[in-house]
């Protein structure tokens, strides 16, 4: 009667456990096939602070060449670039930075201060130089802005400062410039945006 009772038990015991998949034997001789290789890792991401430009010599263009440079930083980004006008551009200029996709960071915009300057060189008739330079973000919304006439050959460095009540944030620049009547001239920025 034990043997029986341990048997039942037994038996019931057996019942109640899962039943797990056997493993298939691959090869046919016993020999499993070798796992596949993993996937390659993904690159690392980029990290601030790192520092983009557009490159190690000026990039020219039909009205003259520019360049420019970004630092990107935790807590702060500069911005600065130079944009020689050689001679007068058709329309709007606008330059994006950087030049395809966006920054390796975006960058929240709660205040920005720095200078703008704009040196009109004398050239032929020209002797009246009227630009608007504007930086932009992605979305067409304007961090800073500045509306010069100089009378060449002169120079002007202006101040900028400007704070935004909502932080705006940035994955791409854009600077936009309109030139009347377009004399020979340079103008660049020098911004620290935080």
């Amino acid at each position: 009667m034990k043997m029986r009772l341990l048997s039942a038990l037994l038996a019931m015991l057996m019942a109640a456990l899962p039943l797990h998949a056997q493993r298939i034997i691959g090869g046919g001789c016993g020999i499993d096939p070798p796992p596949p290789p993993p996937p390659p890792p993904p690159p690392p991401p980029v990290t601030c602070p790192t520092s983009i430009n557009s490159g190690a010599t000026a990039i020219t263009a039909s009205w003259g060449f520019y360049n420019w440079q970004v630092d990107l930083r935790p807590n702060t980004t500069t911005l600065g670039s130079e944009t020689d006008f050689g001679t007068n551009p058709a329309g709007l200029v606008n330059i994006a930075i950087p030049t395809t996709g966006s920054l390796p960071c975006a960058v929240t915009v709660h205040e920005i201060h720095g200078t703008v300057a704009l040196e009109a060189q004398q050239g032929g008739s020209c002797g009246v130089n009227s630009i608007v330079a504007q930086v932009l973000d992605q979305n067409g919304n304007a961090l800073a802005a500045v509306s010069l006439i100089e009378f060449g050959p002169a120079g002007a460095n202006v101040p900028i400062k400007g704070t935004f009540s909502t932080p705006l944030t940035v994955t791409r620049f854009s600077l936009q410039f309109s030139l009347n009547p377009g004399c020979s001239s340079v103008l660049s920025w020098d911004l620290v945006i935080s």
